[in-house]
């Protein structure tokens, strides 16, 4: 069976620092990367690495230098780019990251051709025998809900990361997603109260749950997850202790793993832990798609509480 994402592809100019920037502030850095990224091409990848059924992959870049390093780079980890379009009068996405020694992140997202998708892509062929459809919000959300209504008609189960938040109604996403994926802000956004306690996090998985999606993800950083799903109680997964050095792509790698997994059939209450701990491996690795774990190091993680 097979896995479809639409999405974003991004080149990512990471920098190494100290302490994030102040307004005004110019510090050096101790290192920098270039890589891809965009949460469409990390949850990409990561679904590739976990899942070795087909996992189709459709994004947009520029046609542009970075454009070409993205697509030579994605097959590189095993994706093809027969639907990679390439937009002429665009530069293709790019985010700019700093990252400091307490793995915490700042992140500047240029669209460029993310953001020029026609309203007649993606095609209605691109979710044809998909078993699961994953979606992220790097997109624009009139082409993201179109492609969601198609995934639908073509009886893929939805996922959706609902990051950024828009400044738009998402109550769309809400009907037309199977699961959502949100993190303790982007719930935030979809209208439940500031999530402080784990409990909080529970009234508001429980919350969103009964607003139209059958299941959701709330995940907590280094706080773990909750998840909820119709006709249940909320349900708390801990977190894997853990040494961060970067959190950029974590909730990216948790939405490929959680994909791939339900593409496994595993139960939704495996798939949740077991994303979780791949998030958790991709946080002690630098880079974006470089930090995804395989399915391999996933099960001995799981197994044995120890990174190989």
């Amino acid at each position: 069976m097979t896995i479809a994402i639409f999405g974003s592809a991004n080149i990512d100019i990471t920098v190494n620092v100290d302490e994030l920037p102040d307004s005004g502030q110019t510090i050096h850095a101790r290192g920098q990367q270039i890589n891809i990224g965009g949460k469409g091409a990390n949850q990409a990848v990561a679904a590739r690495s976990i899942y070795r059924g087909g996992v189709r992959f459709m994004a947009m870049v520029g046609d542009d230098p970075f454009g070409r390093f993205f697509c030579s780079e994605i097959q590189r980890y095993g994706l093809s780019t027969a639907h990679i379009r390439t937009h002429s009068n665009s530069a293709t996405g790019m985010a700019l990251i700093h990252i400091d020694k307490a793995a915490n992140n700042s992140i500047t997202v240029c669209g460029g051709a993310n953001m020029d998708w026609p309203d007649t892509e993606p095609d209605s062929l691109f979710f044809e025998g998909a078993k699961i459809a994953l979606f992220q919000l790097e997109t624009p959300i009139a082409v993201t809900v179109s492609a969601l209504q198609k995934a639908r008609s073509a009886q893929a189960l939805t996922i959706v990361d609902p990051a950024p938040i828009p400044d738009t109604s998402l109550d769309s996403l809400l009907t037309l997603a199977d699961i959502i994926t949100p993190n303790e802000d982007e719930a935030r956004a979809l209208g439940t109260d500031k999530i402080v306690t784990i409990d909080d996090a529970r009234r508001a998985a429980a919350h969103l749950c009964s607003r139209g999606s059958k299941k959701i993800v709330i995940t907590l950083g280094k706080r773990g997850a909750v998840y909820c799903e119709v006709g249940r109680d909320p349900v708390f997964v801990p977190p894997f202790n853990v040494q961060a050095i970067d959190s950029v792509a974590a909730g990216d790698c948790f939405n490929g793993a959680l994909a791939a997994s339900l593409a496994k059939d595993m139960s939704f209450d495996q798939a949740v832990r077991f994303a979780t701990a791949a998030s958790a491996i991709s946080v002690t690795r630098r880079g974006a798609a470089a930090s995804i774990p395989s399915c391999g190091e996933i099960d001995a993680f799981l197994k044995t509480g120890h990174i190989i």
